[in-house]
Order: structure tokens, then C-alpha cells, then sequence
């Protein structure tokens, strides 16, 4: 609770042209008294400060310099997300204020549960790891229906392990995260929990390579949406960077120079950035990068191999010689087909015809 009882005193007495003496005179106390209340030595008695205040013409309220706040239960909401952005630790009094409130309000319990997290993950206190864990697991309880799935069950049950993990119970945590893996969601923490706590490692070695592949699959859909909006934009500069990118990361995960099923992407990058540079006025230069992928696939298309243990890090026993899928086409050349097709360039679509029939 801010008081700014002292200040306001002093600035009342000030705004008024009185001295300490002439206040204390005023109202029948030592100087002394005067002197310890604008000092914050001491606080004036409730029938003082009521004196007082009528002595300025203000109310108690004003003199204290209090100012209720917003109880409503948007407001408090509101200002425990506050408390987490700005790392206030105060925020876990106000979290208690709230819970007592508002005890089954999804969206209180789980912000103060992970404000509790976040604290306790940073000043390395148990209590605070524990009370999160409480909070998580009320908050389990009473999910609306309607919640955005970010911040639903899964959300809650990967927090909770990530508590049991840091009080040191690794055991409660990989349950935790075994029982709710849905889709394979929690494969990554697994993975690494367990080649810190096994001596055997191929339950690990399973899980991040399972990760793994799912990484390679999210990192082409996020390219690809990304190199839309710059297609769309008509954004070259970007287009260039990120297609450029694409084919440096598909490249270093190519466990040798042989084909290899991430032939089909790095075609598919090559294509785009091909087009970056055809947007900006270099044809030659976008031709050179049509004639790699055209060579690229016809290369990969003469002997295909769609193992996925031709990936670097991929050689899990358990994943076997499985085959890798995508949506780009049955070939290579199939695939940039696509990518030129979805680029709608009549201009560049005859610069692949010339390159492929070349």
C-alpha cells in the first residue's frame, strides 16, 4: 500500500505558508511531532489525522494520499500480467488478493501460478515452485471450454513437470510429460530429461529423433509461409534472405552428399530464391539458380532415397529405414512444378521451361 502521508503534510503546510512551528501551534502538538510526521518518523493518530485534514480542507483520503484500486475482477487480471512483464515481486501479494477473490477464474489461478513459476525458476525457491504446481493443478480443473489451446491443458501439464524437473524430482516430471505427450508435444523435454537421468540412452535417443524430424517438418512450414508473405509482398530483398537460408539449413542437415529425400526441399528453396532474384532484376543470376535445382532433381529423381536416416543426427534404431512424405509432388522436378506454379509468373515460369528443357 503506497502512504504518502509525510510528503503531503509537508507540501500542505508549504501551499499554505506555514512554518513547522505555526502548524504545530495550529493544531496543539510539539514542533517535534510536526517534525516526525513530514520525516516519516511517525504517523499522526486517526483523531489527529482527521484534524488535520480539516485544518487543509481535504479528506483523510487525499491526505494519505491513498487511492483504491480497480478490484474488478478485468482490473486485477490485468495487473498480475502486469506484475509478470515487469518481474514484480510485489505481484505475488496481489496474486493471493485475487485467488481469494476470484478462486475459480481460470485465467487468475493460471497467471498466478505462472508468476509462482517464474519467480521460483529465477530466485530458486521451492515454496514458490510448489505453491505454482498447486495453483496448475486447480487451474486443470476448471478450463473453460473455450480456451485458446496455447494455454490450455498441455500448456498446464508441460509447467507442471518443468516445476517437479527444478525441485529436483525428475521422476514426478517425466510421468508428467509421458502421460500427456499427445502427438508427441512433450518428445523434446523428454528426449533431454532422459539423457540426463538414463544410463540407458535409447528411450532418449528415440524421442529426439522423433522431435527431430517433427522440427524439420515445422521449419519447411514456417519457410514456406514466410517466403508467401514475401511473395505476396512482393518483398525480394526478403525473399532472398530467407530462401537463402533455407537452402544453407537443408544443406547442413544432409548427412553426406548422396541423394537424399532433402533434395526435394533444397529444390524447392533454390526455386524461391531464384525468383528473389529474378523480382530484382537479376535474370542471369536467376537462371544460374534454376539451373542447380533443375540438376539438383534430376540427380535425385535418377535415385531416389526417401530413408529419413539420410538426415544428420537421424540413425535412432527404432525410426528403421522409415520414408519420409510431403506434399511437393512424387518427384523433384514435380516439386518445383509446384513452387513455380504457386509463384504465378508467367515470366518466370517460361525462364523454367527454358532451364528444364535445356
Amino acid at each position: 500500500m503506497d502512504i504518502r502521508l509525510s510528503d503531503n503534510i509537508r507540501n500542505l503546510r508549504k501551499n499554505r505558508g506555514l512554518t513547522q512551528e505555526a502548524l504545530s501551534e495550529a493544531l496543539g502538538v510539539t514542533v517535534g511531532a510536526v517534525y516526525k510526521w513530514e520525516a516519516g518518523l511517525s504517523m499522526p493518530e486517526i483523531g489527529m489525522l482527521v484534524k488535520i485534514a480539516e485544518l487543509f480542507d481535504v479528506s483523510v483520503d487525499l491526505l494519505l494520499g491513498y487511492k483504491m484500486k480497480d478490484n474488478h475482477r478485468e482490473a486485477m487480471a490485468q495487473r498480475l500480467l502486469g506484475y509478470i512483464k515487469s518481474k514484480d515481486r510485489s505481484g505475488l501479494e496481489e496474486a493471493e488478493k485475487a485467488l481469494v477473490k476470484f478462486p475459480n477464474d481460470y485465467w487468475i489461478v493460471f497467471d498466478s501460478a505462472c508468476m509462482y513459476q517464474g519467480f521460483g525458476l529465477e530466485d530458486k525457491k521451492a515454496e514458490y515452485l510448489i505453491r505454482s504446481n498447486e495453483l496448475f493443478e486447480r487451474a486443470v480443473q476448471i478450463i473453460p471450454p473455450d480456451v485458446d489451446p496455447r494455454y490450455g491443458e498441455l500448456e498446464v501439464r508441460g509447467s507442471i513437470a518443468t516445476n517437479y524437473y527444478f525441485l529436483k524430482d525428475t521422476k514426478k516430471a517425466i510421468e508428467q510429460l509421458q502421460k500427456y505427450n499427445q502427438a508427441g508435444v512433450f518428445n523434446s523435454t523428454l528426449g533431454l530429461m532422459k539423457a540426463m537421468e538414463d544410463k540407458d540412452l535409447s528411450e532418449s535417443s528415440r524421442y529426439l529423433t522423433q522431435s527431430f524430424l517433427a522440427e524439420i517438418r515445422n521449419m519447411v512450414n514456417t519457410l514456406l509461409g514466410f517466403i508467401t508473405i514475401y511473395e505476396r509482398n512482393g518483398d525480394a530483398k526478403s525473399l532472398e534472405k530467407i530462401s537463402s537460408f533455407g537452402v544453407k539449413f537443408f544443406s547442413s542437415l544432409k548427412r553426406n552428399d548422396s541423394p537424399s529425400y532433402l533434395d526435394k526441399y533444397l529444390c524447392t528453396f533454390y526455386t524461391f530464391q531464384s525468383h528473389s532474384y529474378y523480382r530484382g532484376g537479376e535474370v542471369e543470376k536467376a537462371e544460374e539458380v534454376l539451373k542447380k535445382a533443375k540438376d539438383l532433381a534430376a540427380r535425385f529423381d535418377e535415385n531416389p532415397d526417401y530413408r529419413v536416416t539420410t538426415c544428420r543426427f537421424v540413425g535412432d534404431p527404432g525410426i528403421g529405414e522409415t520414408s519420409a512424405y510431403d506434399a511437393l509432388g512424387k518427384t523433384a522436378y514435380d516439386g518445383i512444378d509446384f513452387c513455380v506454379a504457386l509463384i504465378e509468373s508467367k515470366r518466370f515460369a517460361k525462364l523454367w521451361e527454358k532451364v528444364r528443357n535445356s
